[in-house]
């Protein structure tokens, strides 16, 4: 009896410890931050925009998830508030690639792109938003067939691959992307 005590407390330590090392790999990469690797280097009018975005909340959108928990399209999205909040986070960053590159990102993330399709029903603030931090109206339209071909799926793909990890350094799983 004692031995399987010692084994239990022995698990959950172990879980305990591994959870608090997860947690603080997050944090070191400012987890739920959209400022860039490099955000020391940047001018100021650089570290204002991330700075900006970065506090900007959304908080109608977290709210709205919430408020449909027992609706069926959005139950069990998110398994809690900080997998919302890094959805979000990811969100904006996907934003700020959008605006640095100007180019044709993939969109990868089931959960990434549910939080935009909700920030796109909030018609008046995603016009703002996007005027204000992507300096255009940003249209979302799905990858399918008729409108892509394999070449451009591929090369918004790489696009974003790339994008992220020179901005941001390693991609986070919440984007369903091996590293290679």
């Amino acid at each position: 009896m004692e031995n399987i005590k010692t084994n239990t407390i022995t698990n959950w330590q172990e879980r305990k410890t591994i959870a608090q090392e997860k947690l603080e790999e997050k944090l070191e990469q400012n987890y739920f931050s959209v400022k860039p690797k490099n955000y020391e280097n940047l001018d100021i009018i650089q570290q204002n925009y991330f700075s900006r975005l970065d506090n900007y909340s959304g908080q109608f959108i977290e709210e709205k998830f919430y408020m449909e928990q027992n609706i069926e399209e959005t139950q069990g999205i998110f398994s809690s508030k900080n997998e919302y909040k890094e959805a979000f986070t990811e969100l904006k960053k996907f934003f700020a690639l959008t605006k640095l590159y100007g180019k044709g990102l993939a969109m990868t993330s089931p959960k990434v792109d549910e939080v935009w399709h909700q920030f796109i029903l909030f018609t008046r603030e995603y016009h703002s938003f996007c005027d204000e931090f992507i300096g255009r109206y940003l249209h979302h339209e799905p990858n399918i067939p008729s409108r892509m071909t394999k070449k451009s799926l591929d090369e918004s793909f790489h696009n974003f691959v790339h994008s992220y990890r020179q901005t941001y350094g390693k991609i986070p799983e919440i984007w369903g992307i091996k590293q290679s």
